[in-house]
């Protein structure tokens, strides 16, 4: 006997259609814009939000490309190249600025993501969604941070000063209690100077107001550099720093990757143990080398190694005030990583401690425009 419930009388062709026609009602609700692209890249369907973000007609929609619907209507002035990564029809992600019909401009955050159907490529789907109001907001934090930063460093400096001649015993001898409290401030003090320099060196990269100057580097020299500049600190710990003795050549911007190698070397050696060792090696590839520093230190739990290039970002909440540091040092290597249209990113190792790995292409992307 067939097992139906009382009242369900459906069809198994029903079934499907309904399901359907719930999941284009759920597409028409979404209010980031959905468009259903062919095999050509071409629109056959426009949810009502990619219409009302870039201000045509549901209509007038079909037909156009990835690349029309989102930059067609820019005016003359503000037309991209041919490199625009929508004009291709192939997977892709990114943020753009999107022009509307009456050629003002938001800025959106899209996916291009292929369909595939029976081995064979179906078509497209695009999503899109404004993200002007977010990218207001950041400006607006990164401003009032760069603001606080410049108005903090003039008062800072003569706090800075003041403490060092106090400190020094120039303006007279003080006692034990009074030296002890001397030192803290000036400890501090030099801390939050640093803190400041890190700031203003973070929001002056990203805004593009440092140019990286791109010219032939010897990486293994950088990593010379680096080690010399830490082996004082790395002696102080008892860590033992080595590296190995391949030899790659790359462009890129010296001071810049010296800062990067610094940074992660200092990490390595704040958090190792002692009798440990911190190596630096270079595997070069087809296109680029991988840089890695493998330390043999505490380790990164795993839900932390992507979150830790974050801004003000710590393993842990104690490490900025029992090991220093501002938790912008691997926000400022991942910005001029970056930069060098490189990839940087930690790993757990197998037994104990952390690797931390630069990609740098032989030629940055940014030197070929």
């Amino acid at each position: 006997m067939e097992n139906r419930s009382v009242g369900d009388h459906r069809s198994g062709n029903e079934l499907p259609a309904q399901a359907a026609c719930a999941s284009l009602s759920l597409l028409e609700a979404l209010p980031e814009g959905i468009c259903g692209l062919d095999q050509q890249g071409l629109v056959h369907y426009a949810n009502p939000a990619a219409a009302r973000l870039l201000g045509w007609p549901a209509a007038s929609l079909i037909g156009k490309s990835a690349h029309d619907l989102l930059h067609g209507a820019a005016g003359p002035s503000r037309q991209c190249g041919a490199d625009c990564p929508l004009r291709r029809t192939a997977a892709a992600t990114g943020e753009e600025t999107a022009f509307r019909a009456d050629g003002s401009s938001f800025a959106v955050e899209y996916a291009l993501t292929p369909l595939d159907e029976a081995g064979g490529l179906a078509g497209f789907v695009l999503s899109f969604r404004d993200v002007s109001q977010r990218f207001a907001l950041e400006r607006l934090k990164d401003e009032f941070i760069s603001t606080v930063s410049h108005e903090l460093r003039t008062p800072l400096t003569s706090i800075r000063g003041a403490l060092g001649l106090l400190s020094s015993g120039m303006l007279g001898e003080v006692n034990s209690k009074a030296a002890n409290l001397l030192r803290i401030a000036l400890t501090n003090s030099d801390r939050l100077a640093r803190l400041i320099n890190d700031i203003l060196d973070l929001e002056r990269m990203q805004s593009g107001r440092t140019p990286l100057a791109f010219r032939p580097v010897q990486l293994g020299e950088i990593v010379r550099q680096a080690i010399d500049g830490l082996q004082p600190m790395a002696d102080a710990a008892g860590v033992r720093l080595i590296r190995d003795s391949s030899r790659v050549e790359i462009a890129g911007d010296a001071d810049h990757l010296l800062q990067v190698l610094t940074n992660l070397l200092s990490n390595a050696v704040k958090f190792s143990p002692a009798n440990s060792t911190i190596s630096v090696s270079m595997e070069p590839g087809a296109s680029g080398v991988t840089l890695s520093v493998i330390d043999q230190g505490r380790g990164i739990p795993a839900d932390k190694l992507e979150e830790i290039f974050g801004r003000f970002q710590q393993v842990q909440a104690a490490d900025a005030r029992l090991k220093g540091g501002s938790g912008l040092g691997l926000a400022i290597c991942r910005t001029i990583v970056l930069q060098h249209t490189g990839r940087i990113w930690a790993e757990r190792n197998a037994e104990r401690g952390s690797t931390f790995r630069v990609y740098l292409p032989y030629k940055p992307a940014a030197l070929d425009h």
